[in-house]
């Protein structure tokens, strides 16, 4: 699978004229916009980890999205608009080749657009996604190995969002530049949208950064997906996980990094509490998609930093929501990609697994002695694979198994 990155958010070089010495008191009312506005940004096509750029031919289509200037007034930092509320305001289809590691995506605001845009001070987002509907016949490159196209080949992005303002600071003489302003910190993240099918859909933010914690990884992606197909697939999971769906589970995720498993179970099981865990560098990322996702702020779902190594540190003991609670689902999702980390979870997991418990683990094998963690499970912790299902598509090696002790 390929995820759309941002290496460059949404900027802007336009400029308009101004009268020199009032340039800011023209700029305060509606100055006009002798041409069209671009709004440009830079992406890369690669792998979740960044290890490899797509190779091949694709159409990348970047759309710019108007939020009505009522819903603007509304949001609330990363809270974010849906899709009915927005209407595309200018669109370019540019093309990725082989050997490419950047693509520069410049989309023309029409220059009436742009005042209506600079004068009700309305929000904007910018979407980037590969691969339309049409085109997916015609990339050969984007095949299983049971020659299923594979929609998910490459996952969109969106920008959250940003307003153009006039910057006198910018401009030259008698030019004032059209510059993006982003809310807060929201120019270090960006948006992706994740379908469940009939559970809904996860509304997930990740950094534009290289922190692997605070990026989406395919396994947790493909579960989603993999809920989406069908209602069997739904019940299946559900079945192998609890008899009642609609009691209170207590859900522990470890290893969270943007909470994509845990939220999804959240949205699952309504009635449960989750909490997710991962290093401190993760707690803002986890937090801002607990915000967007939980139904209710009555809703249990929060975040406790932990690190493995309680050689050197004390969370695991300290904290209450350990001590306290007998967790029914321990989740970890592609945290099986490092050997080196086999005997710090093997021991976590021995302090948190109990007879009446499961272990769901997600994860995409990427080498062969990823099989080792299965022997240490067995053996260590008398934990054994109650259920094994392949996630689409086969080609990434993506599965989910459920273990319980023997």
């Amino acid at each position: 699978m390929y995820h759309t990155r941002f290496l460059k958010v949404p900027f802007t070089g336009a400029s308009i004229k101004t009268n020199g010495k009032n340039a800011k008191r023209q700029l305060s009312g509606s100055p006009t916009i002798d041409d069209s506005v671009i709004i440009s940004s830079k992406i890369v096509l690669t792998t979740e980890l960044g290890e490899n750029f797509f190779y091949g031919a694709i159409p990348v289509c970047a759309e710019i999205l108007f939020i009505s200037p009522e819903v603007s007034r509304k949001r609330k930092r990363v809270e974010l608009v849906r899709v009915g509320q927005r209407t595309v305001v200018g669109k370019v289809i540019s093309e990725w080749r082989n050997g490419m590691r950047a693509l520069q995506l410049d989309v023309q605001i029409p220059r009436v657009k742009a005042e209506e845009i600079l004068r009700n001070k309305a929000h904007l987002c910018e979407r980037v996604y590969a691969v339309s509907a049409e085109a997916v016949d015609e990339c050969p490159l984007l095949y299983d190995s049971k020659g299923d196209p594979l929609r998910l080949a490459h996952m969109e992005i969106e920008s959250l969002p940003f307003r153009l303002i006039y910057d006198v600071s910018l401009g030259l003489k008698r030019k004032a530049a059209i510059a993006v302003e982003f809310d807060e910190d929201n120019s270090l993240y960006v948006r992706r949208e994740v379908d469940m099918g009939a559970y809904g859909q996860l509304d997930l933010v990740e950094e534009i950064g290289d922190s692997m914690a605070k990026h989406l990884w395919d396994s947790g992606i493909f579960l989603c997906d993999y809920l989406k197909k069908s209602r069997a697939n739904r019940q299946e999971f559900v079945s192998q996980l609890t008899d009642d769906p609609d009691q209170k589970l207590n859900i522990l995720e470890l290893g969270c990094g943007c909470g994509t498993v845990g939220l999804a179970l959240g949205k699952i099981f309504k009635n449960s509490r989750v909490l997710l865990t991962d290093l401190e560098s993760a707690k803002e990322v986890a937090e801002k998609n607990i915000l967007l996702n939980k139904r209710n702020k009555d809703q249990e779902i929060e975040y406790i930093p932990f690190d493995w190594d309680i050689s050197q540190n004390s969370e695991l003991q300290n904290a209450t929501a350990f001590d306290t609670t007998t967790w029914d689902i321990v989740v970890a999702c592609d945290c099986t990609y490092n050997s080196d980390s086999f005997d710090i979870l093997t021991d976590i997991l021995d302090k948190l697994m109990v007879s009446n418990n499961k272990l769901l683990l997600v994860h995409k094998e990427r080498h062969g002695s990823e099989n080792k963690v299965f022997e240490m499970l067995e053996k260590k912790n008398g934990l054994r694979v109650r259920w094994r299902r392949a996630l689409q598509p086969e080609a990434a090696k993506a599965r989910v198994d459920i273990l319980a002790l023997t």
